[in-house]
């Protein structure tokens, strides 16, 4: 009797467990990153490389070719159908000090950089949908590794 006991309170157990198990099987509503939320863009043109890195609710955007080492913005982004708009809130890198070597409308480096970190408002717009279609052109999209949740804490 005591036996029997036991695997009917084991097989309730078991039941109970798979159930809630599946519950939160199903329960997770935590879908994929809408893109270009976990995506990296590369943009190359005549003014240079820039290089974006969306998060779902941020972005950062690194200037290659800059008299700024690193030179950086930051912001917001939200999508409207196929347009990105991207909201500037922070420009931060190094300021060069001293004189350029090279030809700074190219590329040029300083002797050493002092930091600077300061609040803009800005915005930019992109063509989502032209980005997608031209992967061999101009834009270039890829995943990026970065911890978004880290990212997004931060600012």
């Amino acid at each position: 009797m005591f036996f029997t006991k036991v695997v009917k309170a084991w097989q309730i157990f078991s039941f109970v467990v798979a159930i809630l198990i599946s519950h939160c099987i199903v329960q997770d509503d935590s879908s994929p990153m809408e893109p270009p939320a976990g995506k990296k863009l590369v943009h190359q043109s005549d003014r240079g490389k820039e290089v974006f890195i969306f998060c779902p609710q941020t972005v950062t955007v690194e200037y290659k070719n800059s008299v700024h080492r690193p030179h950086m913005q930051s912001g917001t982004w939200v999508k409207d159908g196929n347009t990105i708009l991207i909201t500037w809130t922070k420009e931060y890198g190094g300021e060069g000090i001293g004189t350029p070597s090279g030809d700074c409308d190219i590329d040029c480096r300083y002797p050493s950089y002092k930091s600077f970190n300061r609040e803009i408002d800005d915005s930019l717009k992109l063509d989502w949908k032209f980005i997608q279609d031209h992967p061999f052109g101009d834009w270039d999209i890829s995943d990026h590794p970065l911890d978004c949740e880290a990212v997004d804490l931060e600012r």
